[in-house]
């Protein structure tokens, strides 16, 4: 019986682990409670490695109340494919989820209505964060008169808003439109299409830096906003005019210190991306009126730049993979040989090809990257040997690096680690082991030491000179010694006298004879 309980307890424990596995890994809604694996709702600070391409075009269109005044964005929308579904402010039984919470409705989200502060119990704050983190994409557009809902969403991803009736004003720029005559300075000003100046150590141009059209932007009643100092996840696409500031709309700005504006010059943002952990993206645009129809025609520059920023935020470009990976030695008689068989010295050749998903409705299809000319790849174990810049081969997105390996064996791996703005991180790494040489592999002679052999030899040598010349000094020296004193001996000694015999004495002879 307790077998019985034991075999049962283990049972149970291996569905649970399964679970849990199948939730974690998979991520499967329905086993994680009928919500998506996110980070709590709101967007960490992680880097995503999703290279996954978007499937669907199901696009959910929230809007104030007209919606004739964004006929444009809807065409264009509508020609890249996708299937809008536009719902007014006051609709509040729109969900983000099916009923039984098992997957998304839709794909992308499209929020045209700044000014709402709620909009139901299925689409919140909270609710578009984890669609977020799901990797789905947001559109969010504001204005002066920005409500709650839009405030939580640029907290949410590491936006700081300027108050409620604020506006960016340019004096320099202005274009005075029938809504403006009113107003003391006009809230609609002319931008230059050029990016935001580059962040400090950030060295390539961005996704959208080379996207820019010729044609001068507009942007009407568009809200002040700053990135959070703490958010590097969130990039600035285009930043305000160098004469514009924030402050409240209409009025002219107060010589006052208590009255500082929110943002002055290109400190306020109009236009702002961001990648999340999970391949989320997020576009924001400070201006709804910016897409409208009065600016998006052919005399303004706003219909090529917005559409191809959606182009990016809906998923259809800046992904990329790494399709081919080929290394080998460089030989001496310029061949090569394929192996994973390296040794000290040997100068290796990493050869690798990129492709960007390009998902445009008519292409759909992994086209060649050829701009990754800040692509390096590092030999690494534990810390970087070896840093080499890669260059491009030929016209097929394939790049190439040769360098020679470290004086050190052990397990190298090659690994490539590409962060670039607008772009998915392009992350590689493959374990190459680095064997020794056997004793019977070293050369006898290695010429680097060839004066170590001399100064070897040298001593060796001095040392048997040296040895023999105090040595034979003292041999030869005791040897002239012993011939000079024998020579001495010879010429002034005088022979010594023969022993003579005596008898012994009477007397002596009677006391021997009495004992």
């Amino acid at each position: 019986m307790p077998h019985r309980h034991l075999i049962l307890f283990v049972s149970v424990l291996v569905l649970i682990l399964t679970l849990w596995r199948a939730c974690v890994l998979a991520q499967a809604p329905v086993l994680c409670g009928g919500r998506p694996i996110a980070g709590g709702g709101t967007l960490s600070r992680h880097v995503s490695r999703r290279q996954t391409p978007p499937v669907g075009r199901r696009l959910l269109v929230i809007v104030d109340e007209d919606t004739s005044s964004y006929s444009t964005v809807f065409s264009v929308l509508r020609g890249k494919g996708y299937d809008l579904t536009i719902s007014g402010a006051q609709n509040r039984s729109v969900e983000l989820w099916n009923p039984a919470r098992t997957h998304y409705l839709h794909d992308a989200v499209l929020l045209l209505a700044p000014t709402i502060a709620e909009f139901g119990a299925g689409v919140t704050a909270q609710a578009l964060l984890d669609f977020i983190d799901a990797n789905h994409t947001l559109i969010v557009t504001a204005s002066s008169s920005a409500g709650s809902l839009v405030r939580a969403l640029a907290d949410g991803i590491g936006l700081e808003l300027d108050e409620k009736g604020t506006a960016i004003l340019d004096h320099v720029r202005a274009l005075h439109t029938a809504s403006d005559e009113s107003a003391a300075v006009s809230s609609t000003f002319s931008v230059e299409p050029k990016p935001c100046p580059l962040h400090e150590g950030v060295r390539t141009a961005p996704y959208w830096a080379q996207r820019m059209p010729e044609q001068p932007l507009v942007f009407a009643r568009a809200l002040g906003a700053t990135i959070s100092p703490k958010q590097d996840l969130l990039r600035p696409v285009l930043c305000a005019p160098a004469t514009s500031y924030s402050y409240e709309a209409g009025e002219m700005i107060d010589v006052d210190e208590d009255a500082a504006p929110f943002a002055i010059g290109t400190e306020a943002v109009l236009v702002a991306a961001l990648h999340g952990r999970y391949g989320g993206r997020v576009l924001f645009i400070a201006s709804t009126e910016a897409l409208d129809d009065r600016f998006m025609t052919n005399d303004h520059g706003n219909r090529a730049f917005f559409t191809e920023l959606m182009t990016w935020a809906l998923g259809e470009r800046g992904i990329l993979q790494v399709t081919r990976t080929e290394h080998w030695k460089v030989q001496t008689n310029a061949g090569r040989e394929p192996s994973n068989r390296y040794r000290i010295g040997d100068r290796l050749h990493l050869e690798l090809c990129i492709q960007e998903w390009d998902g445009r409705v008519h292409e759909q299809q992994w086209r060649p990257w050829l701009a990754g000319d800040d692509l390096q790849v590092e030999w690494v174990m534990l810390d970087p040997y070896v840093r080499a810049r890669m260059q491009r081969t030929e016209e097929n997105g394939c790049y190439a690096a040769e360098f020679n390996t470290p004086s050190k064996h052990g397990l190298f791996k090659f690994r490539i680690e590409h962060f670039r703005d607008g772009y998915t991180p392009l992350l590689f790494s493959q374990v190459v082991p680095m064997h020794p040489f056997w004793h019977n592999e070293y050369p006898r002679l290695l010429p680097r030491a060839y004066p170590y052999y001399a100064a070897l030899f040298t001593v060796m040598f001095v040392f048997w000179i040296l040895a023999y010349a105090i040595l034979w000094r003292d041999i030869t020296f005791s040897r002239k010694s012993t011939a000079g004193s024998t020579r001495m001996l010879g010429r002034d000694a005088k022979p010594l006298a023969s022993p003579v015999k005596t008898e012994p004495s009477e007397k002596d002879s009677g006391h021997r004879k009495q004992d």
